[in-house]
């Protein structure tokens, strides 16, 4: 099994969690068949596309089911 190996960056990329760019000379973790991702971790570790933010209004009754 092929581990995470720390590198410097050899060409601009975007993380595989976070899909934030890791540009040219950047420290990062490489995978062979995986991709790059930030070092020391990634601060996001989520994808912006796998995630979402429901913000719901407390005044409107409409969003919540009734029993």
């Amino acid at each position: 099994m092929t581990e995470w190996l720390k590198i410097k960056a050899k060409f601009p990329n975007k993380c595989i969690l976070c899909n934030e760019q890791i540009d040219i000379d950047d420290t990062a973790y490489w995978k062979k068949g995986k991709g790059l991702k930030h070092y020391p971790e990634c601060t996001v570790g989520i994808m912006e596309s796998d995630s979402r933010l429901i913000i719901f209004d407390k005044n409107d009754d409409s969003n919540y089911k009734k029993s």
